[in-house]
């Protein structure tokens, strides 16, 4: 079994709206959300005692639809409308099968974590690996530092949306892409030490 975080190639050409190649799977977001810990769901404050309960969790998921997800359906504005393109790029992932990060100008101001494996992994899996960087992050000298992106993206405090897209490909490999608004892993002086904070005890 393979699994990646980074990705490296060249961007994959898609029409907006065009159907995925035959042999793609999109994959439900709401199943997908759903396996993630609820620690990983809560939003500000994962992992630090300020998560939100399995209520509140599956009301954010009520009104994702099969072509949706929790960020754009629980809220609104331009944030939601900004992050709702996750679905669509994992798709274009899942077609070329190569991992990249979407342009930013195409993301808005949202932060954008990238999963593939060789299987069909599934939520759980995905935000296990990306959190499983906390061993790497120094929280003595907090800052951004390589191999630590996945996990302080998924725990800072000042994000307060999340959406998941999904897709397979025809050779069962599977593409995941998470955003968050606000984007977190700002290097600005002190961003760090307010939003990546150590988990509780």
């Amino acid at each position: 079994m393979l699994a990646n975080f980074s990705g490296v190639g060249e961007r994959p050409a898609r029409r907006r709206g065009a159907v995925p190649p035959p042999g793609s799977r999109r994959d439900d977001p709401r199943q997908l959300l759903l396996q993630l810990p609820l620690p990983y769901k809560a939003g500000a404050g994962r992992r630090r005692g300020r998560g939100c309960s399995r209520q509140a969790s599956s009301s954010a998921l009520n009104g994702a639809g099969p072509g949706g997800s929790a960020a754009q359906r629980s809220g609104s504005g331009a944030a939601c409308r900004a992050c709702h393109g996750q679905i669509r790029y994992s798709e274009a992932l899942a077609s070329t099968r190569i991992l990249k990060h979407s342009p930013e100008s195409s993301r808005g101001q949202c932060g954008e974590n990238l999963a593939w494996a060789s299987y069909d992994q599934t939520g759980k899996e995905v935000a296990d690996r990306w959190y499983s960087e906390i061993k790497n992050y120094n929280f003595q000298q907090p800052g951004f530092t390589s191999g630590t992106g996945h996990f302080t993206a998924m725990v800072w405090k000042n994000t307060k949306k999340m959406g998941v897209g999904k897709a397979s490909a025809s050779d069962g490999s599977s593409f995941v892409v998470a955003r968050y608004f606000p984007a977190g892993n700002v290097v600005n002086q002190g961003f760090f030490e307010e939003n990546v904070l150590p988990p509780k005890k």
